[in-house]
């Protein structure tokens, strides 16, 4: 078989996973949807589900995995939206869309020290090019503390929080194998410790975490996780996280 062909079926492999696992988070998310209409106070809480923030991109550079999406994305309306972006939304901030975009700029950064040419240009090309990014939880809120009101309603609804987290997880670890990232950045050690500790089940033996900021590695799979802590929108320790990453860039 000739390599353009092996690319091709290679190609077509991936988008026939990535259109399988579309169509089931779409369905679960349609289904928690009806349960949080029928409720007024979630209907207040949540404000949509959003699955990507980028395009998608296979064997990127570096996945990046926030906790949630915010209700900052100007895409963002209360609905079901399963299909990737056009663009990173950190782009938004490097092209001058968005300059109150904190941890876009915290981001830029970061990836500054770490890519040359460094220029907000080619750090636009290289997060639409080499980046992918998605959350752990769909569910779209004003505010990340937000989370833990909406957990308790959702008992009332008849839907345990051990059935939502495992689907979220599920979900983000399904994604993970169809993108195939070189980096998985994980933006908050809450999603650090979801996946790498409730998902793979690591403990300290074989997790590196020092100075706000950690590392896992998948060798089967050839992933490097990385994690760092957050004040806020802010990272908490960006030289330590760079100091992380160099190596690999």
């Amino acid at each position: 078989m000739s390599e353009t062909k092996m690319t091709q079926n290679k190609t077509e492999n991936v988008n026939s996973e990535l259109q399988m696992w579309t169509a089931e988070v779409q369905k679960y998310l349609q289904s928690l949807e009806i349960a949080l209409n029928s409720n007024s106070e979630a209907k207040e809480i949540y404000k949509g589900f959003f699955v990507w923030d980028s395009k998608f991109i296979d064997n990127p550079k570096v996945m990046f995995v926030g906790i949630n999406p915010g209700t900052g994305n100007p895409n963002q309306k209360k609905e079901i939206n399963v299909e990737p972006c056009e663009s990173l939304s950190y782009c938004e901030y490097l092209i001058g869309e968005n300059n109150t975009y904190t941890l876009a700029r915290e981001t830029a950064n970061v990836f500054k020290e770490l890519i040359q040419p460094n220029d907000n240009e080619s750090l636009t090309h290289f997060f639409n090019t080499r980046c992918t990014k998605t959350n752990f939880f769909y569910l779209a809120t004003t505010k990340e503390t937000d989370i833990k009101p909406f957990i308790k309603l959702l008992n009332g609804l008849g839907i345990s929080f051990h059935n939502f987290f495992e689907k979220s997880a599920d979900f983000t670890m399904s994604l993970i194998k169809i993108c195939k990232p070189e980096i998985v950045l994980c933006e908050g050690k809450s999603v650090f410790d979801y996946i790498v500790r409730d998902c793979y089940g690591a403990d300290n033996t074989l997790i590196t975490w020092k100075n706000s900021v950690g590392m896992f590695k998948d060798i089967e799979n050839s992933i490097t996780y990385v994690g760092y802590s957050r004040r806020y929108s802010g990272i908490r320790n960006k030289k330590e996280l760079i100091t992380l990453l160099k190596p690999y860039f």
